[in-house]
């Protein structure tokens, strides 16, 4: 008897459509570039993509929406990751892949409405203050963190002077696990994980 598929979701907010799409189908796209995947298509319409896997292992990505809405956020919608075969190493680089997924608008404003105090300081102190200063970040990347970088950026610290080492702890809550690649992505933040004995 074969064994079941492996599976891993993420979850999103995200207040259009199109953009959820475009979204899911930007993570197929950086799936291809990262070499995680070696090909892939559409199938069922656009919403799924069917994916050949590194090592011949093949998967599938489904964007859909969770049955029970009352039981989520609103406007949340759910990335279905599928291995139906394959190697537990390109197993898990396809599900570690997935959780590349950028934040979506929604997601970034509520963070900023979260932080008035930390998103207004670039406003504050235009003159940029914190250029020539390098700073060394080892925090819990949870969402707050984005609003972080990029108020470091609008202070005046260079990117290449800005080092973040995330600390790697397990955490529940989806976003928290997605912004050290969002961070990467949407700041443009290089993000260096810690070994394993120093969680």
């Amino acid at each position: 008897m074969s064994h079941p598929a492996l599976s891993h979701t993420v979850d999103f907010i995200s207040c259009d459509v199109v953009e959820a799409h475009h979204l899911t189908r930007e993570l197929v796209n950086w799936l291809c570039l990262s070499g995680t995947v070696r090909a892939s298509h559409p199938a069922r319409g656009s919403r799924s993509w069917v994916c050949s896997l590194a090592e011949g292992g093949s998967g599938q990505l489904v964007l859909t929406a969770p049955a029970d809405p009352a039981s989520v956020a609103a406007h949340t919608y759910r990335i279905v990751a599928t291995v139906e075969q394959g190697t537990a190493a390109e197993s898990q680089a396809f599900f570690q892949g997935v959780r590349h997924l950028p934040f979506t608008s929604a997601e970034l404003k509520a963070t900023e409405a979260e932080l008035p105090l930390t998103d207004s300081l670039a406003r504050r102190w235009p003159d940029k203050p914190l250029a020539g200063v390098g700073v060394l970040l080892t925090i819990h990347h949870m969402r707050d963190f984005l609003v972080l970088a990029q108020s470091l950026l609008s202070l005046g610290v260079d990117r290449a002077h800005l080092t973040v080492i995330d600390k790697e702890s397990l955490h529940p809550h989806p976003p928290c696990r997605r912004a050290s690649q969002a961070a990467a992505r949407h700041c443009g933040v290089a993000v260096s994980g810690t070994a394993r004995r120093y969680r």
